[in-house]
């Protein structure tokens, strides 16, 4: 049940105005021109209704996301695709973009307070959008917060690898999981190749951080630090790397690391001694 008694005040000449009247109309544009075949027949009268049941209900999800009320605005997309795909309607196609727009905004949102409601959104997420990189990179970090599903970890992990290789988001889940598996070779080429593309950022640099140290916190090892050191580095507070990077050198198991990574994580000390 969606509340649908609400005002939505906006100026015709505010920027949210014109985007709302143009995204409506690219919708409703088309959709009028294919409905209308032949003159006064019954099937036109019956394709204006549901075109224009369409364009109702798209309008209405589309003032509720204007107003913070991302769930109740899926929930009239979600029920605009069943509708129109038992009739393989092309407006299927015309609300994903939206519906994605909508599971991003929930995802986030459920990261931060729910992260069983977090799959939730990543089960819809899948049905819609099965490979996309939002959902084969967020979906592990819920996984993983959720102490669960250790083989679907690693195999959005992998995917996401084999279709997103370039993607510093993908390369970052990378470098993490292969520190937790002592595979220390292979975390320091992935953040050498998040160093040499550090241009095409494509991922929020403070929370990810803030999730290294949350582990760092609970299991210790400093070779977490690395990770958070050169993150910081190229793309935060180089005065909090140095410390990360001073951490790792003095706490980690030289016998047992990858001697790159204390190499790497020297010449960066090096270069900004004062």
């Amino acid at each position: 049940k969606i509340d649908l008694n609400y005002t939505y005040h906006v100026n015709s000449n505010e920027e949210t105005a014109k985007l709302i009247s143009y995204d409506i109309y690219t919708k409703q544009d088309k959709n009028y021109k294919e409905v209308i075949s032949e003159e006064n027949s019954f099937d036109d009268i019956e394709n204006i209704v549901d075109s224009m049941f369409n364009m109702s209900l798209y309008t209405h999800s589309i003032l509720l996301n204007f107003k913070k009320r991302d769930e109740e605005s899926l929930n009239i997309l979600e029920t605009l695709y069943r509708i129109n795909l038992k009739e393989n309607s092309i407006f299927c196609e015309k609300i994903k973009p939206q519906i994605r727009n909508r599971l991003i905004n929930l995802t986030q949102k459920a990261k931060n307070s729910d992260l069983k409601l977090g799959l939730v959104y990543c089960s819809k997420y899948e049905y819609y959008f099965s490979e996309d990189e939002i959902l084969l990179t967020y979906r592990p970090y819920v996984n993983f917060k959720l102490g669960q599903n250790k083989n679907k970890i690693e195999e959005d992990v992998n995917k996401a690898t084999k279709r997103f290789k370039n993607s510093l988001a993908v390369m970052t889940n990378n470098a993490f999981i292969n520190i937790l598996n002592k595979k220390y070779k292979e975390a320091y080429e992935e953040y050498a190749k998040i160093i040499e593309n550090r241009n095409s950022i494509n991922f929020n640099v403070q929370d990810t951080l803030n999730f290294i140290y949350e582990e760092y916190n609970k299991t210790k090892d400093p070779n977490l630090l690395y990770g958070s050191g050169i993150l910081s580095y190229y793309f935060g507070d180089k005065d909090i790397a140095i410390e990360d990077l001073k951490t790792f050198i003095k706490k980690v198991d030289r016998e047992n690391s990858y001697r790159k990574m204390i190499a790497k994580a020297n010449r960066i000390i090096l270069k900004n001694n004062k």
